[in-house]
């Protein structure tokens, strides 16, 4: 294991992490991504526009990191791209663009989803698909 102390990353390990397959690390905190890709540490030093990022997932599909404030980045091996949620879930009701919880969970298949103020979505690779609506009806 490569030793974080005195490297100035041992501060990123009190936020989310995401091991991929490969046993590669994914860590973010602010606007910063860093990633362990088995040999050495790389720094995405302002890699993601906006605040309030708060979880991260690595899959073959993509880097994806979620924000509560409506904003999803991936990352697709050369660069990020952030944008708005709402550009991309279809569903007209997600809520406040603040989000109470925003959470991504990856399968140990590698399918990711996406919890967004009680809304539940899938990645198929090409888009965000729903699953759950928080106005739905229980049947």
């Amino acid at each position: 294991m490569v030793g974080l102390h005195g490297r100035g990353l041992s501060s990123y390990f009190d936020r989310p992490i995401s091991v991929t397959n490969g046993d590669q690390l994914w860590s973010v905190r602010d606007n910063t991504v860093i990633h362990f890709d088995g040999t050495q540490w790389i720094t995405y030093e302002n890699a993601l526009s906006g605040y309030g990022w708060n979880d991260i997932e690595a899959t073959p599909l993509g880097v994806f990191v979620i924000n509560l404030y409506g904003q999803i980045a991936t990352f697709d091996g050369t660069r990020w791209q952030t944008q708005q949620l709402s550009t991309l879930i279809p569903m007209s009701n997600l809520g406040s663009t603040y989000a109470s919880s925003a959470d991504l969970v990856k399968t140990p298949d590698g399918i990711i989803y996406l919890a967004y103020n009680g809304n539940l979505f899938r990645y198929d690779g090409q888009s965000w698909q729903p699953l759950w609506r928080a106005d739905a009806p229980f049947d």
